[in-house]
């Protein structure tokens, strides 16, 4: 291998190559790598942020959420309680004004069976008569 003075000129115009290219082309494409990487660092850490911040939220929802069942679950309890408690005082009323009427349907059937008895002896006794009359005019 026999080396001469073109290869100096051939390191020269390679390392001039070089360094032109290492500023004209080399130097904006990492460049442009290194903006890239700070740009998906950012976007993950957003990402992040966002993803925590979606997390608590969804947390924040089934806590409220929780509690609003437990408020609904007290809540029907109470009405219930009132529903049962209106349904026992209507019970009590009906009860009540049945006995009431019950007295007074058993007070006119009383009356009724008074006024038929009274009737049934003065008929008893007008047919004692009758009978009687009957027989003391046979003899």
């Amino acid at each position: 291998m026999e080396i001469n003075g073109t290869i100096f000129i051939q390191l020269i115009i390679f390392l001039s190559l070089l360094l032109f290219l290492s500023n004209s082309l080399f130097l904006p494409i990492l460049s442009l790598f290194e903006k890239r990487d700070h740009l998906i660092k950012d976007v993950k850490n957003q990402a992040i942020g966002l993803r925590d911040k979606a997390e608590k939220i969804g947390r924040e929802c089934e806590e409220a959420y929780a509690i609003a069942v437990q408020e609904a679950k007290k809540e029907l309890a109470h009405l219930k309680y009132l529903a049962d408690k209106e349904a026992q005082e209507l019970l009590l009323q009906a009860k009540n004004s049945t006995l009431i009427k019950l007295k007074k349907h058993e007070e006119e059937l009383v009356e009724q069976e008074n006024a038929v008895k009274n009737k049934m002896d003065a008929m008893s006794e007008l047919l004692a008569k009758d009978i009687l009359l009957a027989l003391v005019s046979r003899n």
